[in-house]
């Protein structure tokens, strides 16, 4: 049985031409409201992160006039952290595993990069010394109770405070750098191989100095007062994540990388 000639004109006017084949349906879109909704806010954070990803590096590159500065930051991070691993003469800030952070930073806004006045740098130390007091009497310092949270992860923050306040930022902005530092290092275990630092806490110290400039950074180009994390509940957290954190990641070389590697 043959179709009537005006229901075959009927269909091929409600079929869709062929070039339309490849483009999106976005029916949802048109039809759906919650759908729509949703689509916009993924939008919206999609766009800002991406802002982000690209605002960091400019940002260091406006404060360091360099593009080799974030690598020349871990390059010193690792400088200092290879002295401790051969036993030489390190400041312990805030610890030997970590002892490798803040002298890239200071070396970094120092003669080694920005050159900023030496009172700068002290101020920025003196803002290190006041994160580094309230992580350790607040929660730990030591790898054997917290984990490397409590050490690079302090180490970082007290980096982040240092640039901070030697760029004569807000109070805000320094508490807000310094908090976004710890708060991405939050439950990192302590496992050194074989028991001594060369792995992994060396490249840690670097990873924490550029971490350091990342959570600056960051703090520096949003509103302070709308920040969601302040650093006392960051401090509280990983107090937290230390207590209850097992005890095989408390540098006893008894668990994650000390017995994942096999050593030749």
């Amino acid at each position: 049985m043959t179709q009537a000639p005006a229901e075959a004109a009927e269909d091929l006017t409600a079929r869709p031409p062929a070039w339309r084949r490849w483009l999106a349906d976005t029916t949802p879109l048109r039809e759906s409201h919650d759908y729509r909704r949703w689509w916009a806010g993924y939008s919206i954070s999609f766009t800002g992160t991406q802002l982000t990803q690209f605002a960091i590096p400019v940002q260091v590159y406006f404060l360091t006039h360099s593009s080799l500065a974030v690598g020349l930051v871990a390059a010193y991070a690792l400088a200092g952290s290879e002295e401790n691993a051969r036993g030489h003469l390190v400041v312990t800030a805030p610890t030997g595993g970590s002892a490798g952070v803040i002298p890239a930073l200071v070396y970094s806004l120092g003669q080694g990069g920005r050159k900023l006045p030496q009172q700068k740098i002290r101020d920025g130390l003196l803002a290190a010394a006041v994160i580094g007091y309230l992580g350790k009497h607040n929660a730990t310092l030591a790898g054997a109770e917290g984990g490397c949270q409590a050490e690079i992860g302090v180490a970082s923050s007290m980096g982040a405070a240092l640039i901070a306040q030697a760029y004569d930022q807000p109070n805000q902005v320094v508490a807000n750098s310094a908090e976004s530092a710890l708060e991405h290092h939050l439950g990192m275990t302590c496992d050194p191989v074989a028991g001594f630092v060369q792995v992994p806490c060396i490249e840690r110290c670097a990873y924490g100095a550029v971490k350091a400039w990342t959570g600056f950074a960051i703090a520096s180009n949003e509103i302070p007062v709308n920040r969601r994390v302040d650093f006392d509940t960051t401090v509280a957290a990983m107090a937290l994540t230390a207590k209850e954190m097992n005890a095989k990641y408390k540098e006893t070389s008894e668990g994650g990388l000390a017995v994942s590697v096999t050593l030749c």
